[in-house]
Parts: structure tokens; sequence; C-alpha cells
């Protein structure tokens, strides 16, 4: 089965590709010609960040056989290990090991350039396109002599009327968007978080993978209602996602829904959420044999003067860790199972996270928790491998944070984030982060 360790600073970038859809500080007009407005809008940011605490955990002993236990791929943080040495100087692999590692790198928003043009046809219709590239500061796996790939996140075209909006093309996905967005607005969006891998290229993930599952930009077709009373509806169908390595194709294009609710006064603000997707796999060797992954979620969050407080969590099958309907090892369950039982079998997961802000407008103070959970199958517990591996449980992540706007476009970010990992035959690891840096946005 595939390594789901190689998406954690895929999943990452999702919630730095969120900075294009939302408003930047100060949108920049570049022209118009014949009707046709063109503008741009991005970021550039650099952070020094330090990473300090256990190494990945060595596997369990089983107490029967006396063997180690193989966990399973998908949790925790790999990449700048010191190993316990023995008094010859020699590595200790049984022993856990502690991480120490500095990095100069892009945070939870990396480096976007994000391009559109609009056009007002009628009084009514409105056309717009746009599209957004990013990337990041530091090279692969810490080779400076790599290339630094851009990439082409995103790319569609709008149409504007008073019975809705039909977008097409590559663009931010509906489930899980809603929290994705509470994270960016009310914990990192000048900010760095959780690092995802200590010697990858980010950016980083901020509290996903610790209650928030990050939305992900999608081939898709989505209709938007008009607002009606302070409700609002999207509908979208995306290219449909498989798991490689067991659930390998799909037959249908995924639905995905987000219904929103917002009620705005002189005194507050409120905006509620729920999400869902679905989506059938299906298996190339078995034709006849499928698996459902599906996902819902759903959040609130409250603004009052300078005091901003929000929350949420999700729940499915098949979900992952990091961003929505990841699948991979951590996802699927044993290939050797019981008779009667399914191999390939889809685990649950569910999480939560709160947020609390504190932005009187010269300065932002954030607070952050969260936790994610993956739970066993009854193959992970009583089936021929059920005590020599051991899956992930818990993600448990709190996150502090000090901004400082020096202008509207300039601004300085501290914070700091501990990240804690269980595993369900014992395992455990505890990370800290801190972090600090500039971000300039237009």
């Amino acid at each position: 089965m595939l390594n789901t360790k190689r998406f954690i600073t895929s999943a990452a970038a999702v919630a730095g590709c969120l900075l294009s859809t939302l408003p930047a500080a100060a949108e920049v007009k570049i022209g118009e010609a014949d009707g046709w407005e063109a503008y741009t809008g991005g970021q550039v940011n650099t952070f020094l960040t330090y990473a300090f605490g256990d190494a990945y955990p060595p596997a369990s002993i089983n107490p029967a056989t006396g063997t180690a236990r193989t966990i399973v791929p998908g949790g925790g943080l790999t990449g700048g290990v010191i190993p316990e040495v023995d008094g010859n100087g020699d590595p200790i692999t049984t022993e856990q090991g502690s991480v120490s590692q500095w990095r100069v790198r892009n945070g939870f928003s990396p480096n976007v350039m994000a391009f559109g043009v609009r056009k007002q046809l009628t009084p009514e219709l409105k056309l717009k396109a746009q599209f957004s590239l990013w990337g990041t500061i530091e090279p692969p796996g810490q080779q400076k002599y790599r290339i630094i790939e851009v990439d082409f996140r995103e790319g569609y075209g709008a149409v504007e009327a008073p019975w809705g909006t039909v977008t097409i093309g590559r663009h931010l996905g509906l489930y899980s968007r809603g929290i994705v967005q509470m994270d960016f607005d009310y914990a990192h969006q000048y900010g760095v978080g959780f690092h995802g891998n200590l010697s990858g290229n980010g950016p980083t993930a901020g509290l996903i993978g610790f209650g928030v599952l990050a939305a992900f930009f999608s081939p898709g077709i989505m209709y938007t209602t008009p607002e009606l009373a302070g409700f609002q509806l999207n509908l979208g169908v995306y290219d449909g996602v498989q798991i490689a390595g067991s659930w390998e194709t799909t037959r249908t294009p995924r639905p995905e829904f987000e219904a929103t609710y917002k009620l705005e006064t002189d005194a507050f603000l409120v905006k509620a959420f729920v999400n869902g997707a679905y989506q059938k796999l299906y298996r190339i060797a078995l034709a006849d044999e499928n698996e459902t992954m599906y996902g819902f979620g759903g959040g609130a969050r409250l603004e009052f003067g300078p005091i901003h407080l929000g929350g949420g969590g999700h729940y499915g099958r098949g979900l992952g860790l990091y961003y929505a309907l990841q699948g991979g090892d951590t996802s699927v369950g044993p290939t050797v199972v019981n008779p009667g039982e399914q191999a390939f079998e889809l685990r649950t997961f569910d999480g939560f996270a709160v947020f609390a802000q504190y932005a009187p407008g010269k300065f932002d103070i954030n607070l952050a928790a969260g936790q994610s959970r993956v739970h066993l199958l009854e193959s992970d517990k009583t089936g021929p491998e059920a005590d020599n591996t051991s899956v992930i449980k818990t993600q448990t992540g709190i996150s502090a944070g000090f901004v400082y706007h020096i202008t509207k476009s300039f601004h300085w970010d501290i914070d700091y984030m501990r990240a804690m990992f269980r595993w369900y035959k014992g395992e455990k690891q505890d990370v800290n982060f801190v972090n600090t840096g500039v971000t300039l946005n237009w």
C-alpha cells in the first residue's frame, strides 16, 4: 500500500493555496481593456523555525513473540533525528532518540501569485477567470541544488448572475472548506504551526492533521445559490479520487456540498457551515468488490468586536489524517483478515478543533487546539496480524501565536505549537515547534 507520509507535505500545501480564494490585503488592478479588468494578488513570506522533541518512535515489542511490531505508516513526524548511542558511540536502534532542527522556510501559506480577469457583460451578468501559482523558498529534501517547481494550483472560470454562480475548472473543494478557513483566519494565516515534514519542502500545516482536514483543489463544476436570509448552498461534482494499492479505480465523479449561514449586525457576526463528500471506490483485481469513502463536517464562528471564537469537527470513512478523502495506509485496513471479513476495509476517522483570537487591530493573539482520531476495525482487533501491527490512535495539537501588523500588507509573527502523537500499541511522540517570520501580501 501507499505510504501516506509522502502526502503530509502535499496536505500542508493545501492551506497555503487557500490564500488565493480569500481576500488579499489589497488587490492590485493591472489594467483594463474592452471592458475586461485584470488584477493580481498574492504574498511572499519567510520564517525561521525550530523543532525539538521526540524522534519517530521505535515499534513496541509483541510479548508473545518477542519481535517488534510494524507501525502502520501515516501518523507522527519524521526527520531531524538525533539517535541515542551506546558506550561506543553507535546508534541504539531500539531507543527513540530525539529531534532538533532549524529551518528557513515558508509558513502555512506559501509564496502565491494569483492573476484574474473579469467583465460585467450586463448589469446582471458577470464573467470571471482566475489562476494562481504557488511555490516555496525551501527546496525538497534540504538539497539546495534542487529546482523549486511552480505549482499551477488553481485555474477556473465563473459566471455570476442573479440565479447564482457557476464555477468550472480547478478550484477549492467544498468538503472541509469551512474549518480550513477558520484555521487560516484565526490561527495561522501569518504563521507556521505544524511543520508536516522536517526535511521536506512545504508549506507547513498549521493545525491540519489535528482536528482539521485540509480541503483540496480539484477539477470540478460548482453551483452556488444566491444568499437568501443569510443562507447559501454550494453544490459540486469533482474528479473522482482513488487509493493507490487497494481501491485503485472510480467510476463516477465525486459529489460535495457545503451549506452556510451568515448573520451580521453592528454588534456581532455569526457564521456556520455543514459540508460533506462521497466517493465510491472499486478494485481492479475484483471488479465487483467496492468500498465507500465519505465524510461530513460542520462548525461555527462568532465575532464580537475584537474577540473571535470558532470551532468545528468532522467524521467519516477513509478520510485520512491530513486532507479530505486522503486514503493511504492509515485509511485502509489489513490486507490479511479472518474468514468472512473484508480485506482493505476503510477505517473511520473523526476530529474536532477550537479557535480563539483577540484582534483589536494592530496585533492578533491566536490560540487553537484540536485532535484527530483513527478508529480500529474489527480486523485490526482480532485479525491474524492484530498483535503485530500498531495503528496511529490520536494526533493532538495546541498552538499559540502573536501577529503584529506593521502595515496593512506587512506582518510579523511568532508562534508555538506542540504536537502529540499516540499509537494503539503504546508508542508515542511529542514534538514542539517555535517559529517566527514575516509576510508581505497584496
